[in-house]
């Protein structure tokens, strides 16, 4: 190893040190945040949630879709008759396989995600909502490593969009997610400098969402 590449392991390795020192606080304000509704409004009321269904990656290259889950906690507060705000906490894994040339890469992505659900109530039964979520990269999985880890988008930005079957305390919430920012830095001199096969990549999922409120 020269002395170039031995000083950008290290850069990479106290980066990489710098992000799993923030994680605890990382937690403590989205965890904060996701309770708000329940401080802010009597009226409303918490549960878990879990879910599975289908990951891909948008890009030029061939994806396969795999499996993804997610569990975590919501909160929901009815502002009026028709619409309900509903935050939620959640960890998620998902998996995907992209083919390039004549190879392929397993990817799994675990992080965690805060998300704020707007829904629209026909009525007692039906909702339909949409909002953004926003997501910390805990951990993105190579098999084989085809790009440095330190490549990856530490934070991520996305889209949801939901309807909604309620029979309280039990909801079946059809999902569809798609992210705003970039799976890797695209624009970062060290990776554009280099082939980077996850280029201009998004990410998708469709997820069937089940969740118990007390």
């Amino acid at each position: 190893m020269g002395k170039s590449d031995g000083n950008r392991f290290l850069k990479n390795k106290r980066q990489g040190k710098g992000l799993y020192k923030s994680l605890p606080l990382v937690f403590f304000v989205v965890l904060m945040l996701a309770i708000i509704p329940d401080l802010a409004v009597p009226q409303a009321s918490s549960g878990f949630k879990a879910g599975a269904g289908l990951f891909s990656i948008h890009n030029s290259f061939s994806n396969t879709q795999q499996f993804a889950w997610q569990a975590g906690f919501f909160s929901q507060a009815d502002l009026s008759d028709h619409f309900t705000l509903q935050p939620e906490l959640d960890y998620a894994e998902r998996r995907n396989t992209m083919v390039a040339a004549d190879s392929s890469v397993s990817l799994i992505l675990r992080s965690v995600n805060l998300r704020f659900l707007g829904f629209y109530r026909f009525n007692d039964h039906f909702l339909i909502g949409a909002g953004p979520y926003f997501g910390y990269i805990l951990q993105a999985k190579q098999s084989p490593v085809w790009i440095d880890k330190s490549w990856f988008n530490p934070f991520c930005l996305g889209l949801n969009a939901a309807a909604t079957l309620q029979f309280y305390p039990v909801m079946f919430s059809l999902r569809y997610d798609t992210g705003l920012t970039l799976l890797t830095r695209d624009n970062a001199t060290e990776v554009v400098k280099t082939l980077n096969p996850f280029n201009g990549s998004h990410t998708g999922g469709l997820e069937l969402i089940v969740s118990f409120g007390f």
